[in-house]
């Protein structure tokens, strides 16, 4: 059996959606509670991985996730992760509000 590809990691660990009024800022919350957090303006492009609220040192799965991105790009038309294993995972960010995963 194939391992699992990051795309696939994420898309079963994927829990919500954030995005900023302007789509600059986006988080992306995993079942774990731990976040991946995107950052892409003119003067900055970043992507963090920090824990559940109060524990935001112990990264947990999105410290995994976060070692496969190879880029990534954030605007209003899509959250697009390019991961290093070539698998890719996409999203449309509503901006100002949140979207939960299907399975919640």
């Amino acid at each position: 059996m194939d391992p699992q590809s990051s795309q696939q990691q994420l898309t079963q660990t994927f829990c919500s959606l954030e995005a900023n009024e302007s789509c600059s800022e986006a988080v992306l919350t995993l079942q774990d509670d731990s976040r991946l957090c995107f950052i892409h303006t003119v003067e900055k492009r970043q992507a963090l991985a920090v824990g559940p609220e109060g524990q935001e040192s112990e990264h947990r799965s999105a410290e995994a996730l976060l070692n496969q991105i190879k880029k990534f790009r954030l605007n209003s038309k899509h959250l697009e992760i390019w991961f290093l294993d070539e698998s890719r995972w996409e999203m449309k960010p509503t901006p100002g509000s949140r979207i939960s995963s299907p399975n919640d």
